[in-house]
């Protein structure tokens, strides 16, 4: 069983058998933190009803098979909860910014790292390659295309010219255009407010 006799009257495991494992457990554990949303947990200790101590040696928690092992019950209970935890996280809405998608790009520009998107931004750094002032850099997709023209200060900057600002404007086909650049080969630095 899940806990140490020493805690239920007697019953249960050694104290041995359950300190011995208290590494593993913790082990498991931490484990667990490292990996934050993207481990299934489920703990023996947490998910399942706490057998009754004055239940134990007598055949009448249906949890406990003899002191010490888990029912065929028990198993079952944690198959299920094992099973409602792994639909419960495959079934969770994942609402974590996405990276910047290269086939947004025009021709002329390139995602550089970090770049990402979420359901209200933008924030990108793109390098341009030989940029015509005026032209279109990447296209936003349909879900997030304003109704109307708007525009929005950028930050670029290159070797020759360090840092300066320009304007981009997003039209309602959601082509973005840069204005106000100077040189062929800038990075730019997005910063969109969608909402």
């Amino acid at each position: 069983m899940w806990y140490s006799s020493a805690l239920i009257g007697g019953a249960g495991q050694a104290t041995a058998n359950y300190d011995g494992a208290a590494e593993l457990r913790e082990a498991g554990k931490r484990q667990m933190m490292k990996y934050g949303d993207g481990a299934i947990c489920v703990t023996t200790t947490h998910q399942l009803p706490a057998p009754l101590p004055e239940y134990f040696n007598k055949s009448i928690d249906p949890l406990d098979r003899d002191a010490i092992h888990q029912s065929p019950l028990a198993y079952r209970l944690y198959a299920e909860i094992i099973a409602s935890t792994i639909i419960d996280w495959y079934s969770k809405i994942d609402i974590s910014a996405r990276s910047f998608p290269q086939f947004w790009c025009s021709s002329t520009a390139s995602v550089a790292t970090p770049s990402s998107v979420s359901n209200n931004s933008i924030n990108a750094k793109l390098t341009l390659t030989g940029f015509a002032n005026g032209g279109v850099i990447f296209t936003q997709p349909r879900w997030c295309r304003p109704t109307k023209n708007r525009s929005f200060p950028v930050a670029f900057t290159s070797d020759d010219i360090g840092f300066s600002m320009g304007l981009a404007t997003v039209n309602p086909s959601g082509q973005v255009n840069l204005s106000g650049m100077t040189a062929p080969n800038v990075k730019v630095y997005l910063d969109i407010q969608l909402s």
